[in-house]
């Protein structure tokens, strides 16, 4: 090896792409005195550096209380437009986690240039970098802001943490933090028990397998494609080709063999075959999945050890290795919220700000149109590339160029601050194509924040405003047994006589129509009578609600007074709190009509022409409302908070109805990132690795069962009953495959193929007995596929079957081993079970061999193992 000089810093990645290479190029021995040798140099100059971190070397950047201000302007602007009703609460909430995450990455950007800019030697600074100790968001709180928490139901908390621990945090920052910290270490000690649980699952179900010889010389294989998934390649074709054998040979343009059928294919030929193909050339690949060798796996269909880059060797334990690569994971991510102690992170769409505080300026005529953006804010957007101008002063212009399809927040001739929100950068198709983002959706409840009255106000362009107009819900609940009236015909509405004599019964009626008191919930009552149930009904028959009541004579008159307390403010405004003492101004008069029936009729006494809803400022408070009353220096207002909701939206009330405060108005949809570490899709792992039908009770969607029975009945009316089985197991390995890859790189996890596939082969090598034919088997019997391949060969009529998947439980308690088995799990039922069959155990796997005390059939054990089976036979 030539010697060669390498001037250039050396992080993490760097290293670990020389050792690799180093690896490839000269093996396992060279290779591993080069990591001592880096291993001693390092631990020597880190001693002699006298490397440590001190609280000086927390520096704040300069810029973080600009940021600040900025965000409380904007968090300012969000809320008036929400209580004006301009926005609706979700779309309030959503913008300010985005307002404070757009915050968040700025600072961490300024936070990392200040470190560069100012002392590239800081302690903290190196540290986080090399990947020495911690990592960026950790060193973001220490020295930036600990931002947005989640609570202990994982909803994001819209108060972040402006502090960083340097600054240290007041007492409701403090308790904030604690709650996200918590819910981080809890989470944790139960994620890392369902990892660890996932891995013991894995190894169990794989543990048989067991590399046992060259080549199986099968002539199948799987086509390998790229891992795309909504526009976003995960997985290319050279990446999933590395360390794997071709089952066929490729052409390249002048039918040249590229590479030959049994070939290994390394970083090279792989960057080869995808130049110099042949475009319509399928690659296909050896895999355990298509292996033909009984209980174990060929050397060929397995491929490369990746822990040396060279052909797997026999006496392998390949099972154990591929259940160890997928559990390992799950434990290792499991932690991540341990050290950032549930601190919210979500992606934020690319912004431009301005570089210092001006007046901006741009021309008009070259924009398309007015706009709103996703959380209700007016915006403009620009078709076609766009300057702007940002002015200092007389001598300072900062000239930015913006790309077309951007919408700008900021108005032409208006002073910004530094580093203010001038524009979002946005595409074509991500304006007009409405790409599936990463989101799912959820139904949200609006609540009221006040009692009082609905009003429900509509607009033209699909949205309607439901307000709640304040009052004070006076209620009584009261029973009734029988009432006995006696009867005047005629009396008056405002006046009667308690004392008249008018007699009637009403019978006790058991129908169920219910009641509703259009005006009044306050019944003032006087003397009291046998109880019973009525059934009252308003003149306005189509509202009913349901009433228990306290049925006697209604007080002659029910008096409604306002009392006001006013307060004065200086610009000659009064902010009045009306309070209802007495209701005076509707009468209730008790009519006599149809046997079983009582009318309550509601009387107004002068009839008000109330105008319409009015939104007034007053000073920075804003009072929203309806107009009561216009005088000439007042106007009268009953306050009322509004509620912007979608035209389509179901409300629950109708206009005019009473409701309690926190009372659900309606529902809504709500789009919500897919945020979270693996732990997120470690449930998503063990449903599809356990085969899960259902999920809390409910049928899953998409469950890989339903896509059997689809494959099965699609390709039964093609090919006959065994091909349709073998090429529907085909479509759903391949479905399981990129679903549980999807998951692990989705956080960017790599995990080769070749793992998934070992286990996916044990799920899906049964089938269930459809018809015996000549065969000893019973109809619902389950069996490996290549046991009653046999078996038919054998017989006349053969025996038909069905494809069927199994869990990796399922699978590990229906082993072939009994003794594998009941050290698993249910070990009574299958001792019993096995006992009373007559089952008789080969010792062919690792578990049964470790119980027994034997040798295991692995590593230099295989030689001593099949000398022994072959005395055996």
């Amino acid at each position: 090896m030539e010697f060669f000089f390498c001037n250039t810093k050396f992080s993490k990645k760097e290293i670990q792409k020389l050792i690799l290479w180093f690896l490839i190029n000269h093996g396992t021995k060279k290779t591993s005195n080069l990591i001592d040798k880096i291993k001693t140099i390092s631990f020597q100059y880190a001693t002699k550096g006298g490397f440590s971190i001190g609280i000086e070397d927390l520096q704040i950047p300069n810029i973080k209380s600009y940021l600040i201000k900025n965000t409380e302007k904007e968090i300012n602007k969000n809320e008036n437009l929400y209580l004006l009703g301009g926005i609706t609460s979700i779309q309030r909430l959503q913008k300010i986690i985005d307002i404070w995450n757009t915050t968040n990455e700025i600072l961490t950007k300024e936070l990392l240039q200040n470190f560069r800019q100012n002392n590239t030697l800081n302690p903290v600074y190196i540290a986080a970098l090399s990947g020495a100790r911690g990592n960026i968001s950790q060193v973001k709180q220490l020295v930036g802001m600990r931002g947005l928490m989640s609570d202990s139901k994982g909803e994001i908390i819209d108060l972040p943490i402006q502090s960083n621990f340097k600054e240290g945090l007041n007492i409701t920052e403090y308790l904030i933090s604690c709650y996200g910290a918590r819910k981080g270490l809890i989470d944790t000690a139960l994620r890392t028990s369902n990892s660890g649980y996932l891995t013991r699952k894995l190894v169990d179900v794989a543990q048989s397998l067991i590399i046992t010889q060259l080549d199986c010389k099968t002539l199948q294989g799987i086509l390998v494609t790229p891992l795309i998934k909504e526009k976003k390649t995960y997985l290319t074709i050279k990446q999933r080709l590395i360390g794997r054998i071709l089952a066929t040979s490729i052409t390249g343009e002048n039918e040249k063999i590229l590479a030959s059928k049994g070939q290994d294919i390394c970083n090279y030929l792989a960057k080869k075959i995808i130049k110099q193909k042949h475009e319509t050339t399928k690659i296909y690949i050896r895999s355990p999945l298509t292996c033909s060798t009984q209980k174990s796996i060929c050397q060929l269909c397995y491929g490369w050890n990746l822990a040396y880059n060279r052909l797997v060797e026999i006496g392998e334990t390949v099972g154990v290795i591929a259940a160890q690569s997928i559990g390992e994971p799950g434990t290792q991510l499991t932690m991540r919220t341990f050290h950032t102690g549930g601190v919210f992170y979500g992606t934020v769409k690319e912004k431009v700000y301005s570089p210092h505080a001006g007046t901006i300026q741009y021309f008009v005529n070259n924009l398309k149109k007015e706009t709103k953006t996703r959380y209700g804010e007016k915006a403009v957007l620009t078709t076609i590339k766009q300057n702007i101008y940002v002015k200092k002063d007389k001598y300072t212009t900062t000239k930015i160029l913006i790309p077309a399809y951007s919408l700008i927040y900021a108005k032409p001739n208006t002073k910004i601050s530094k580093k203010e929100v001038i524009a979002e950068i946005s595409t074509y198709q991500e304006l007009f194509l409405k790409e599936k983002e990463k989101t799912f959706k959820t139904v949200k409840e609006i609540k009221t924040p006040t009692e009082g009255q609905v009003y429900i106000e509509d607009f033209k362009d699909n949205k309607k405003i439901t307000w709640v107009m304040n009052g004070k819900i006076m209620s009584y609940l009261l029973l009734v047994k029988t009432l006995i009236l006696r009867r005047k015909k005629n009396f008056l509405a405002n006046k009667r006589n308690k004392t008249e004599e008018i007699f009637k019964k009403i019978f006790e009626n058991k129908s169920k129509n219910n009641f509703y008191n259009s005006y009044l919930r306050a019944l003032k009552i006087k003397k009291s009578r046998e109880n019973k149930y009525t059934n009252i009904k308003t003149h306005k028959s189509e509202k009913i609600k349901q009433l228990f009541n306290e049925n006697y004579f209604l007080n002659n008159c029910l008096k409604f007074q306002l009392n006001s307390k006013k307060r004065k403010t200086k610009n000659g405004y009064r902010d009045t709190q009306p309070e209802i003492k007495k209701l005076s101004d509707r009468k209730q008069c008790l009519l006599y009509t149809k046997q079983n029936k009582i009318v309550i009729l509601n009387l107004p006494k002068n009839k008000n022409k109330i105008g319409k809803t009015m939104r007034k400022k007053i000073k920075q408070q804003i009072v929203c409302g309806q107009i009561i009353e216009i005088q000439k220096n007042k106007i009268v207002l009953r306050q009322g908070s509004p509620h912007l909701t979608p035209k389509k939206t179901q409300i629950y009330f109708k206009n005019g109805d009473i409701i309690s405060k926190n009372n659900t108005i309606s529902y809504t949809t709500e789009k919500k990132s897919k945020t979270g570490d693996i732990v997120q899709g470690l449930p998503k792992i063990e449903e599809l690795l356990e085969a899960k039908i259902t999920k809390n009770l409910q049928p899953l969607y998409n469950s890989p069962h339903k896509k059997l029975k689809q494959y099965f009945f699609l390709y039964k009316k093609k090919y006959p009953r065994n091909v349709a089985t073998k090429k529907s197991i085909e479509q759903l390995q391949k479905f399981l495959l990129e679903n549980i890859q999807l998951v692990y790189q989705a956080q960017n996890i790599r995990i080769s193929d070749k793992h998934l596939e070992i286990i996916i082969k044990q799920m899906t090598s049964r089938v269930i007995i459809y018809k015996e034919g000549d065969t000893n088997l019973l109809i619902g019997e389950k069996i490996e596929l290549y046991e009653i391949e046999k078996i038919n060969k054998k017989v006349k009529n053969k025996a038909e079957y069905e494809p069927i998947l199994q869990g990796i439980t399922k699978s590990s308690l229906e082993t072939e081993s009994f003794i594998s088995a009941s050290s698993f799990q249910e070990t009574i039922k299958i001792l019993t079970e096995s006992a009373i069959r007559g089952k008789i155990d080969w010792l062919s796997g690792l578990k049964e061999n470790v119980i027994i005390g034997r040798l295991i059939p692995a590593g230099t054990g295989i030689k001593n193992f099949r000398t022994k089976q072959k005395s055996k036979f």
